[in-house]
């Protein structure tokens, strides 16, 4: 019981000083560097192709396919980042002409080593700024397989009349009236093998990005990147002296691979079970702690809902019925903590005798006596029936002294709950255990 209503004072405290933090301070920064962990990323999009296929006089459609992006990068310092990325994805170009169509499509992979400068990083913007905006350059490695779609599912050949259909025959007179139109799978299923044409490349990847911080751990991000690479044979064509290149635009999360350590202040309340805390009965009256207002009920008394017995008390003696040992005492009766009637002359015996001492007299007390010492008073000189016993001095132990504040040798009320209050404020040398050890203490001493 006693631990629990301390328990239930800390946490009075606590919550009062949090309340009074929240409403005349700020809120203390988070210090803590989140950048020091390496970081998972992870993303899809789209993916462009820029190549050879550029005529401006035919229509060109389907160069926006699927891509997925994945890395890790290590933050080094607060404007530089290195970073290891790969990405799968998809490009493609279909021109539509009457005379000359053409398409091509490719199954990429590129993995790169790139540097990223981070614009939140004290100079350009705060580092506490929820956006992060970021460039980066780098260096990489692509393949790439061309292959282009003449053949629907069932390896039919497509025929590409005049009139901008799509037929399973040739354009003649004879099959005008048995040529049936037919639609592109977009299946690229036939290679472009060409002699000397390279199914690899170097890349350099250079791009803009956008970070926002959701927490200290998870960003989410949107960056767009072009690469440059070193060969003109990606679409399976050469026309000119432009390499071929192709971008990416992703959205995705970061999210990075630690732990902030817990804080110490609450560390210190790890071994505390507050949900078992709440449930205990000292008394046993079946009402807990939390809620019973009367927590020292005899055991088998019957109690409300606030843990009190009945205060009924039948004969009027000051003791109710639940603890009275003796019902029906006469009206007037002097009776004892039991209820019990207390005889006349015991009553006389009491009255002659006195346990008054004379304030100079207890001076004259040892500071420790190894038994109590009766004192004889009274008029008959006869040994008083409630002795008096010289007081013991209490030595306070080594490991109390530190809430010993005034260093008077003693405790007091107001040196325990400082203790207390320190305890949460992270300021005091005791834990949970020492706080009871201390409390408990105080009051078998004091």
């Amino acid at each position: 019981m006693k631990k629990l209503y301390t328990l239930l004072l800390c946490a009075s405290f606590a919550a009062l000083n949090a309340q009074t933090t929240k409403s005349t301070q700020p809120e203390a920064p988070d210090t803590f560097n989140y950048y020091k962990f390496p970081a998972l990323t992870i993303g899809a999009g789209v993916t462009g192709f820029f190549g050879d296929y550029n005529n401006p006089d035919v229509w060109q459609f389907g160069t926006h396919r699927l891509s997925l992006n994945a890395g890790i990068e290590q933050r080094l310092g607060k404007t530089f980042g290195l970073s290891a990325n790969f990405m799968w994805g998809q490009v493609s170009v279909n021109e539509r002409a009457i005379s000359t169509p053409r398409n091509f499509g490719s199954t990429m992979m590129n993995g790169d080593i790139r540097v990223n400068i981070y614009w939140d990083n004290d100079w350009l913007l705060r580092k506490k700024s929820k956006f992060a905006p970021y460039m980066f350059g780098g260096v990489g490695f692509a393949t790439y397989d061309p292959k282009t779609d003449i053949k629907d599912k069932d390896g039919n050949d497509y025929y590409y009349w005049t009139d901008g259909t799509v037929r399973n025959q040739q354009q003649t007179q004879l099959n005008l009236g048995t040529a049936q139109q037919i639609r592109r799978d977009y299946k690229y299923e036939t290679a472009i093998d060409s002699p000397g044409y390279k199914k690899n490349t170097i890349t350099i990847p250079v791009g803009l990005g956008l970070r926002y911080k959701l927490s200290g751990f998870v960003d989410a991000y949107v960056q767009g990147t072009y690469f440059f690479t070193l060969t003109d044979d990606m679409d399976a064509v050469r026309s000119g002296d432009n390499n071929d290149a192709f971008a990416n635009l992703i959205c995705g999360f970061q999210i990075r691979l630690g732990k902030k350590p817990q804080d110490p202040a609450e560390a210190r309340y790890k071994d505390v079970d507050f949900k078992a805390m709440e449930k205990i009965d000292s008394d046993g009256d079946g009402v807990r702690d939390a809620n019973d207002d009367c927590p020292s009920t005899p055991a088998g008394v019957k109690v409300n809902s606030r843990g009190c017995p009945d205060p009924t008390d039948t004969d009027k003696d000051g003791i109710p019925d639940y603890a009275d040992k003796e019902a029906n005492t006469p009206a007037g009766s002097v009776v004892d903590s039991q209820g019990k009637k207390v005889e006349d002359s015991k009553l006389q015996k009491m009255a002659d005798d006195t346990i008054a001492v004379p304030r100079d007299a207890l001076k004259n007390f040892p500071a420790s006596l190894p038994e109590p010492v009766k004192v004889k008073q009274g008029k008959d000189n006869s040994t008083d029936m409630n002795p008096v016993v010289a007081p013991t001095l209490v030595t306070l132990p080594s490991k109390y002294k530190a809430a010993d504040y005034n260093n008077d040798g003693k405790l007091d009320t107001k040196e325990v709950a400082r203790v207390i209050d320190e305890f949460f404020d992270g300021k005091t040398g005791f834990d949970v255990d020492g706080i009871y050890e201390l409390i408990d203490f105080y009051f078998d001493n004091y």
